[in-house]
């Protein structure tokens, strides 16, 4: 009689024992995407952030570079030399 009330006991402790370590390992994992999770969109914020400063420098480069070549083909006036303008936008272009 001793010896079924033991196993039975052993048997709900091993019971219990597998539930927890299961629920451990669900929480754990579930803590670890978490983590994960956070890092990657931290990083994915900093590369954006990143691109979008590389394209704005781009952007106003190109900006300035097109005022130039506007302010350098109006200084003889308001007709347009066609060939002095190819040759600007063809530096621009080299730039």
């Amino acid at each position: 009689m001793l010896r079924g009330r033991l196993f039975q006991n052993l048997k709900w402790v091993t019971g219990i024992a597998s539930i927890i370590v299961i629920l451990y390992a669900l929480l754990f994992s579930w803590q670890s995407w978490r983590e994960e999770k956070s890092n990657q969109l931290y990083k994915f914020a900093t590369i954006m952030e990143l691109g979008s400063k590389a394209i704005d420098a781009y952007l106003t480069s190109l900006q300035n570079g097109l005022l130039m070549i506007s302010q350098q083909l109006t200084e003889t006036g308001d007709s347009i030399d066609f060939d002095r303008a190819f040759i600007l936008l063809k530096r621009f272009k080299e730039a």
